[in-house]
């Protein structure tokens, strides 16, 4: 489980609109074993129709990315937010 510590939406120089959201998560058990401590953070594109499904609210609360596995490239397909409103 991932938790949302914040986003940001701008528009690229393609014109496109973006959204990427900034979550930490634990580390894997063999990240641990490498030296690992504390959290590991990244930042995640959202899938162009989810652009405004982000409000501050959601900020801090857990969050799960649903992935999708083609061509042997893992797509993020799917970005929520426990008790989104």
């Amino acid at each position: 489980m991932s938790t949302l510590i914040g986003y940001r939406r701008f528009t690229g120089k393609n014109g496109k609109n973006y959204c990427v959201a900034n979550v930490t998560s634990e580390f894997s058990a063999r990240e641990k074993d490498n030296g690992a401590v504390g959290l590991k953070t990244q930042e995640v594109f959202l899938p162009e129709e989810q652009y405004n499904y982000l409000v501050p609210a959601d900020c801090g609360k857990p969050a799960t990315l649903d992935y999708e596995i083609n061509g042997g490239r893992a797509y993020l397909t799917n970005f929520s937010v426990e008790g989104h409103k």
